[in-house]
């Protein structure tokens, strides 16, 4: 067990383990490890992984369970548990808009970000301290109940959904690095993903939101 034990927290998507054990009179044991993982699929791999080892080895689980002097009321009491970690998620949707229902104005493109006049929308944010901060920039003035916001919100967002259009003005103009975390386009365009130095990763979905939520919330850290 200790060999698998050594293998699993060196394969893609281990988070963490915790063994327990507990003694009974006449010397019976309990002995169980759960492993966490990111979500189903690496958990998949990591029991195949774990099965093909033991293949390698030689090692048959199954017939050393049986040949075990562990003993509780007759029967033989081994459990072994790899546990898959639930992560619980909030999805936040954040955008300005006028009071008029306009996001941006016209013209709009990589060398007109959020179109003409469209950064009347966000004056208050280019205010604030944390904004600035956050683009690794100096400036704003503002350190009250709106940079307040801002920095709770870019702490506990730990993945990104955009439509193709703030992409292709952001591509143009965002420094390196900006998201620091996955951020996943929509568009039907196919393309590879775009590392940055960092930790910043474009995905591009062509299937459609569903899919890029589900992506966010399963890699999601």
């Amino acid at each position: 067990m200790s060999i698998n034990r050594n293998l699993i927290k060196k394969l893609p998507g281990f988070i963490e383990e915790a063994v327990y054990e507990r003694s009974y009179e006449h010397g019976n044991l309990i002995y169980i490890t759960i492993a966490v993982w990111e979500c189903e699929d690496v958990l998949q791999n990591a029991i195949e992984a774990v099965q093909a080892e033991n293949k390698k080895q030689g090692f048959n689980p199954a017939e050393m369970f049986e040949r075990l002097p562990l003993h509780q009321t007759g029967e033989h009491i081994v459990k072994w548990t790899i546990k898959k970690k639930i992560i619980m998620s909030k999805i936040f949707f954040d955008a300005g808009i006028s009071l008029d229902g306009f996001m941006a104005g016209e013209n709009r493109g990589p060398k007109n970000p959020i179109g003409d006049n469209g950064t009347m929308i966000h004056q208050w944010l280019y205010k604030q301290k944390a904004f600035w901060k956050f683009l690794g920039m100096e400036g704003g003035e503002e350190e009250g109940d709106g940079n307040d916001l801002i920095v709770k919100t870019f702490s506990r967002a730990c993945a990104y959904i955009m439509g193709k259009r703030m992409f292709e003005e952001g591509e143009a103009n965002w420094p390196e690095d900006l998201y620091k975390a996955p951020v996943y386009v929509l568009t039907h365009e196919k393309r590879k993903p775009w590392v940055q130095k960092g930790s910043t990763v474009f995905y591009f979905i062509n299937d459609g939101i569903e899919s890029a939520l589900e992506n966010a919330k399963a890699n999601a850290k």
